[in-house]
């Protein structure tokens, strides 16, 4: 959680991304169900993007699939608070 940087009033979410070869950051909305992102990393639709630690560079990844799409999840953990599972498709 990045505090300094904010998506909708509050506190975003600071991930690496990748996509085919470029890769970059990505600040995701910490509102649950909101999509809201910023990124200098141009973001096709329909894309499976990969995400990781912007701190160990570790991939971030899970067995799930969407449900939808078929496409892997992602899981974030926050201390303190549930799971969140992220869905790695742009529509």
């Amino acid at each position: 959680m990045d505090p300094e940087k904010k998506i909708n009033d509050k506190p975003s979410i600071l991930l690496k991304i990748e996509i085919d070869d470029k890769s970059n950051f990505i600040r995701l909305s910490s509102i649950y169900g909101s999509y809201d992102h910023k990124s200098d990393l141009s973001i096709p639709e329909r894309v499976i993007a990969r995400f990781y630690c912007p701190h160990c560079d570790r991939q971030l990844v899970t067995r799930m699939e969407c449900e939808e799409c078929r496409a892997p999840m992602v899981s974030l953990n926050v201390i303190n608070i549930p799971a969140v599972i992220l869905s790695v498709v742009y529509r």
